[in-house]
């Protein structure tokens, strides 16, 4: 489902279960999907997620194991976890689109 910068905050406000498990920002506009992060990030924080990892994958030599390894790992202090993953080039290329699904 695709949702306009405008439009997030109200859709992810709709329910109580209405924030969903995995968002791709993406757009020609640098400010606007930093503000669609931002409110998500926001809207995750007063719904429990209070830690946060954020990776910064190049499709070409990052170890994509990384994210398995964070999925898999709690914190002490947090039952939830937000986990960005910013691809530059905008391409995951193979192994980080196996790792993505």
């Amino acid at each position: 489902m695709q949702i306009k910068a405008d439009q997030l905050a109200a859709h992810v406000r709709a329910g109580p279960n209405a924030l969903k498990p995995i968002y791709t920002l993406y757009g020609d506009d640098p400010l606007l999907s930093q503000e669609a992060a931002d409110t998500l990030r926001q809207i995750a924080r007063t719904a429990g997620y209070t830690d946060r990892q954020v990776f910064v994958m190049a499709a070409s030599h990052s170890d994509w194991s990384l994210l398995q390894g964070a999925a898999q790992s709690m914190s002490l202090f947090s039952s939830q976890q937000l986990i960005e993953i910013r691809i530059p080039s905008g391409k995951p290329g193979k192994e980080g689109s196996d790792a993505l699904q």
